[in-house]
């Protein structure tokens, strides 16, 4: 059953938490640091779901915001994927949930202790034919990094794409390796 509402007044059910709205503001902050500009209004303090996650609403706004400060026209233009990181038999091992994007539009890299996985999701249509009439696909460029471990050994580092997910294995080592390596996707 739902309470009714007073015009005015926001349900506390759907107000920010106060972390979540301090984390906003450092978001808009930034962004105004950046570009010299107040943050787009479309981005601006969008009520979160009862739905949503705090954290992923929170996430998606900056992607947003970082979609305007490198040009992008539209909100759709940046997503983050999710991710998942863990440690077993020896291995550091990440997977990133990637479906609909083709292997030869990922880029894995590492640059300093720095994993990054980047790339793009096209829309399976043309915009200059067709007319939607739903969509509901994240389409756009996307870019996760993640922070290694001193200890990996990237000269034995592979990524394999298969059912939609990314997973990345780095066997761990004693010592530190070389700064960086681009490596291919199976």
């Amino acid at each position: 059953m739902s309470t009714p509402t007073t015009p005015g007044i926001t349900p506390p059910e759907s107000r920010p938490s106060p972390v979540v709205d301090q984390a906003i503001q450092a978001v808009e902050r930034l962004y105004q640091a950046v570009t010299g500009r107040s943050p787009p209004a479309e981005a601006a303090r969008a009520p979160i779901p009862p739905e949503a996650d705090a954290f992923d609403h929170v996430q998606r706004q900056l992607e947003r915001l970082i979609g305007e400060v490198e040009g992008s026209s539209s909100a759709a233009s940046v997503w983050g994927p999710r991710l998942s990181v863990w440690e077993a038999d020896d291995n550091l091992a990440v997977a990133i949930e990637v479906p609909g994007v083709p292997r030869d539009a990922i880029e894995v890299t590492v640059t300093g202790n720095l994993l990054t996985i980047s790339g793009e999701r096209t829309a399976p249509w043309s915009a200059s034919t067709a007319r939607v009439h739903v969509n509901e696909a994240v389409v756009g460029r996307f870019r996760r990094s993640v922070a290694l471990p001193p200890r990996v050994r990237l000269d034995q580092m592979n990524a394999q794409l298969r059912d939609g997910i990314l997973e990345v294995r780095i066997p761990l080592a004693a010592e530190a390796s070389s700064p960086q390596r681009t490596v291919p996707v199976r």
